[in-house]
């Protein structure tokens, strides 16, 4: 007498699975086809999104490495910033320009300009203002 299929251990259950999954089915050439287009869509279907991860995952590691660098710029330029400060103090500027030549005045001379020279210049007020229409 057989045994009950409940009476059958989990692995001859599996076992049982597999081979009814394994026997030879009669599939039409039309079935195969459909399946073989089903796994093809599928695998490119999974294809596809594995490049689009690992485009995402590379640019989001780029972007990473650019705020890294950002961050290293930005310090280095308010280190550079703090060398200036220290290094402008009055008496370091003063002492840098005696050492280039300058002295200080102690006459000045100012001198008064009646009028203000005339600016020729194009400038882009003169270029777009309407002109002034002859009466």
């Amino acid at each position: 007498m057989p045994a009950h299929p409940k009476n059958k251990s989990a692995n001859q259950r599996l076992a049982a699975w597999i081979n009814q999954g394994l026997k030879r089915q009669h599939w039409s050439a039309r079935r195969v086809s459909q399946m073989a287009l089903l796994i093809a869509l599928g695998v490119m279907v999974a294809t596809l999104y594995l490049v689009q991860s690992s485009q995402i995952v590379t640019s989001t590691r780029q972007v990473q490495l650019f705020r890294e660098e950002l961050a290293d710029l930005q310090r280095e330029n308010a280190d550079l910033a703090l060398k200036i400060s220290v290094s402008s103090t009055r008496a370091q500027l003063q002492q840098r320009a005696t050492a280039l030549g300058f002295v200080l005045t102690e006459n000045v001379l100012y001198v008064a300009v009646p009028y203000l020279p005339q600016d020729d210049s194009p400038s882009i007020e003169s270029i777009y203002a309407p002109k002034a229409q002859p009466k």
